[in-house]
């Protein structure tokens, strides 16, 4: 061989073997979590982390786990078991460096018995380690049979007032392996707060100072526990902020020691506004509580609560009369008519007890809500020259916004009247909610919905008074839906005895689901789709509103006590089928002149179109009509092309069952 060629691979050997002697890596192994006892359950697990110091990448770790006296071994995360071994070994792969990989080992014993485990691992690779002093760590792992206390604590969390009661448990349960001795837990209430009340259970002694209770709960068996019932005084809280609440538990005996045997919660406050009065201006007024929290919650949610004491009440309401209107709600404000239920100890009355009146004012409206966060809940509104409430668009809106349980255009009984112009108005508004309200009286429509988008209105009643039975109509249209409105959900309302129709919807409006309904007693239509009064079905129902049901037949079959109803629905989507895309809502009515007054039944078409239901009860007198509900995909290439639609048909002409 000549030499320079013999030069040539001499040097790229050294080279070679140079660069092999140079490359490193320094692993290190660390148990996640410190040495501490655990329950003498036949099974555990623990976190071991590997780090590479570097400077090179470990390659192929080897990773072995080691602990005499168990009855097997595993890597979870390698999938890699040894049964019947106390000795377990698995591949990791490479690990890069400055860099570490966390992995589980888990063992189980031979019996649940007190003991101890030294557990030990080590790691090696093919990559030299310059200190494999640090490749082998050991723990034990120490298994008691101890009680070991786990304290409960819940507090309520559902419309918190300041310098309020509240009612709250806490508690201990041992889920050791033996009974706890000279068992105690103890409540400690922030600063502020006070104990009102105890409420033990049979065998639990209790003593309380101002912001704390102690418990004695003697001897606690495994797997049981005690549970003890607080009514506590919410600290001064106006200026919102969190507080926190605190339950401990201690034996007698040695427990095993962990974090489960303290248990910290927080009661929550938003900054808080109150209404202590009717007058219309001043201290402790509305106006005053909009005019402060406007000022402090551009950004962050407030409320303003009601406590008006009963001297303010007459014929069981508290009614602020306005001679001028109220500013325009333009801050995160929710007013809560509810809490003055919650003040005056009735949190579950049916009805408002205070009302805004607007019977003083020649022109304005009841409460504008024009800012993100702003809603209202539990007032009636009535007697506005304009609008009771109206809802209008904010540049950014984040939080969901609502009326609720509020009487707009009657007083607080919910039957006499005290009209506004319209009732409700929500002005392209994204997302929110009409629930729970009683929306009657007005001198026009009660419900106007106009460019708003998936807006829910769900169980309120709509023309009758606050029995949902009696007449007491808007004088035009139960709800409009008008143009631009996308995708309203109208489900579960009574909609009964408005001037014109139940819903009317412009001609503009094509998708919208109020299929779930009791609409009856309307001087129209109870759903007019186009305000051009009924819409005759067609051949072929593409690009515009769903053909009705065409019942066919309806009979009782005294045999069976089985009322049978027969009909078609011939209705086509745009998209592709969509699983059972075409539903039919059944209604039972008094009358040929009802429209959709009960509903007993939902249906689906066959491939045919045709439906057959049958009701357990006998129907013979009374009239069935039906609503189409039928689902859309959105258009391709649109944001909505994922999402579906829902398209609501007129009412059926009625059929009487024979």
């Amino acid at each position: 061989m000549p030499r320079i060629l013999l030069f040539v691979l001499l040097s790229l050997f050294l080279a070679g073997a140079a660069h092999a002697q140079s490359e490193s890596a320094d692993l290190k192994i660390e148990f996640e979590f410190p040495q501490e006892e655990h329950l003498t359950f036949e099974g555990f697990s623990t976190w071991v982390r590997i780090r590479n110091t570097g400077p090179s990448t470990a390659r192929g770790l080897v990773i072995t786990a080691d602990a005499p006296g168990v009855r097997s071994l595993s890597f979870y995360q390698t999938l890699t078991y040894c049964e019947n071994a106390t000795t377990c070994t698995t591949n990791f792969g490479d690990l890069a460096p400055d860099a570490y990989v966390e992995f589980n080992v888990s063992f189980q014993l031979s019996s649940a018995k007190e003991t101890t485990i030294p557990l030990t691992v080590r790691v090696a690779s093919s990559t030299p380690d310059p200190n494999a002093a640090n490749n082998v760590v050991s723990q034990d792992e120490v298994f008691v049979a101890l009680p070991e206390l786990y304290t409960q604590l819940n507090l309520s969390y559902d419309r918190l007032e300041p310098e309020l009661p509240t009612n709250l448990t806490f508690g201990v349960n041992n889920i050791g392996r033996t009974a706890s001795l000279g068992t105690v837990v103890e409540l400690t209430l922030p600063a502020g707060a006070s104990v009102i009340s105890v409420a033990p259970p049979s065998g639990v002694t209790c003593t309380n100072t101002t912001t704390t209770v102690r418990c004695e709960a003697g001897t606690i068996q495994p797997n049981s526990g005690v549970t003890i019932g607080v009514t506590a005084r919410t600290p001064a809280a106006y200026d919102g902020g969190s507080f926190p609440v605190t339950a401990r538990a201690t034996a007698s005996n040695r427990t095993r020691q962990s974090n489960l045997s303290e248990n910290t919660s927080s009661w929550y406050f938003v900054p808080l506004f109150l209404v202590q009065n009717a007058a219309d201006s001043g201290p402790g007024s509305l106006r005053q509580a909009i005019v402060d929290g406007i000022a402090r919650c551009k950004v962050e949610q407030c409320r303003i609560a009601f406590r008006m004491p009963e001297s303010q009440f007459v014929n069981g309401a508290a009614t602020i009369r306005l001679a001028t209107p109220l500013p325009p709600i333009t801050a995160a404000l929710t007013i809560d008519g509810n809490s003055e239920k919650i003040f005056l100890g009735n949190p579950n009355a049916d009805h408002p007890f205070v009302q805004l009146d607007g019977s003083l004012l020649a022109a304005g409206d009841g409460l504008q809500l024009r800012a993100d966060a702003s809603s209202v809940s539990g007032l009636a509104i009535g007697n506005f020259p304009g609008i009771g409430v109206l809802m209008v668009p904010v540049e950014k809106q984040v939080y969901l916004r609502s009326i609720s349980d509020c009487f707009i255009g009657t007083d607080t009984t919910g039957r006499v009247a005290m009209p506004n112009e319209r009732g409700v108005m929500i002005l392209d508004v994204r997302y929110g909610l009409i629930r729970g309200n009683l929306i009657s009286g007005n001198r026009r429509s009660g419900l106007w919905l106009l460019g708003s988008v998936q807006f829910g209105v769900d169980h309120n009643r709509i023309g009758v008074a606050s029995d949902g039975e009696t007449p007491l109509p808007n004088g035009a249209s139960g709800i409009y839906v008008g143009p631009g409105t996308y995708r309203p959900i109208i489900h579960a309302n009574t909609i009964a005895y408005n001037a014109q129709f139940g819903i009317a919807i412009h001609p503009l409006v094509r998708y919208i689901d109020a299929s779930t309904n009791s609409i009856f007693g309307n001087g129209n239509l109870g759903i007019d789709i186009g305000l051009d009064m009924r819409t005759p079905n067609v051949a072929v129902d593409l690009g515009r509103q769903p053909n009705t049901p065409v019942l066919l037949s309806a009979t009782y079959d005294a045999s069976t006590n089985m009322t049978r109803i027969e009909g078609e629905v011939h209705s086509f989507a745009e998209a592709p089928p969509l699983g059972n895309r075409v539903h039919v809502f059944l209604y039972e009515n008094d009358s040929a002149n009802a429209q959709a007054q009960r509903l007993i039944v939902e249906s689906n078409a066959d491939g045919t179109g045709h439906f057959t239901v049958n009701v357990n009860r006998d129907l013979r007198g009374k009239f069935i009509t039906g609503i189409t509900l039928r689902y859309r995909k959105g258009d391709e290439g649109t944001l909505e092309e994922y999402a579906i639609s829902e398209e609501t048909s007129e009412i059926s002409v009625p059929l009487e069952v024979k």
